[in-house]
């Protein structure tokens, strides 16, 4: 039999930086109704301020397992805001 016991320790207020050698920025995205694709970012930024998160991550910092999807998802069409999609 195993006990699980749970505590919880409030954090100090402030602001916290995101220690970028112990997480990570993931995304996961369907394709086509039959498959995923995943990746994640390097270089990402974030922190967390009176329990408000903030962060960026550059596209350049994209890293997936297929080169052609990396030069895809650097295409304006997927990050550019002023794009127009039809």
């Amino acid at each position: 039999m195993t006990t699980l016991i749970e505590q919880q320790t409030a954090v100090p207020a402030g602001t916290w930086q995101a220690d970028t050698v112990h997480s990570s920025v993931g995304f996961e995205v369907a394709y086509l109704g039959i498959s995923t694709f995943s990746g994640e970012f390097k270089g990402f930024e974030a922190s967390l301020t009176d329990g408000e998160l903030s962060g960026k991550a550059p596209v350049t910092g994209i890293e997936v397992k297929d080169e052609n999807l990396y030069a895809h998802l650097q295409a304006p069409d997927f990050f550019e805001p002023s794009v127009t999609r039809s």
